[in-house]
């Protein structure tokens, strides 16, 4: 019997391809387009679309939708981006909320890859307009406001790490496990900071302050 045949099953158990799904599908919401194997573009693609579905039901409340989306998604950015942004974009629009593309091969094991996006989002809009109307003058600035998103979002994850850390920090009894969150804590502290100075000095290469980077978001 051919069961199991639509079912990409990505070579994992159910478990561990749940978990892998639910990371895609939080960065495609992030980052709105993430480059991936054909395999995973065409196993996230339900799970994305799904969620918009989730998203504009009409019998739910706003608070329920966030508390099904926060146990699809990861992360609670990921959950006001599609509240805020990916809900009015499709307000109109029922199904093939995404697309996925070829986009060459990956460099190292020459695997091929694929692009996956929300349909509308900042970098289709951007390629559709500079092959339109071909303007390379606005590249810098595009880029600034790509900056100025990656840079909130990093700030935001580093002060939810600060505050899980702090938190564990104070308190009295702390089990193994909990030195065990301290140390992931500090860890992620220090990625984050990272990730937050490559921002910043690209964003001196481009001349532009924090501020006005952050002002000039879509």
């Amino acid at each position: 019997m051919p069961h199991g045949r639509k079912l990409v099953k990505l070579g994992r158990t159910w478990q561990s391809r749940l978990h892998v799904l639910r990371n895609l599908a939080t960065a495609l919401i992030e980052h709105q387009r993430i480059r991936v194997t054909p395999a995973r573009a065409r196993a996230v693609r339900g799970m994305a679309d799904r969620i918009i579905t989730l998203a504009k039901k009409q019998h739910l409340t706003d608070i329920r939708k966030r508390q099904l989306l926060g146990g699809i998604l990861y992360s609670k950015s990921a959950v006001e981006k599609v509240m805020t942004d990916l809900l009015p974009r499709y307000k109109d629009k029922w199904g093939n909320y995404t697309k996925v593309k070829r986009d060459g091969w990956r460099r190292g094991d020459g695997s091929n890859m694929s692009t996956i996006e929300y349909r509308g989002n900042p970098y289709e809009l951007y390629e559709k307009e500079t092959f339109r109307e071909t303007v390379v003058s606005k590249l810098p600035q595009f880029e600034v406001k790509l900056l100025g998103q990656e840079l909130i979002l990093y700030e935001s994850r580093l002060d939810l790490v600060k505050q899980t850390f702090q938190t564990l920090q104070q308190s009295t009894e702390r089990t193994p496990s909990d030195e065990l969150r301290m140390q992931r804590s500090q860890d992620q502290m220090k990625f984050f900071e990272r990730q937050i100075d490559r921002v910043k000095r690209e964003l001196t290469y481009f001349k532009v302050e924090e501020q006005p980077a952050k002002a000039a978001l879509i």
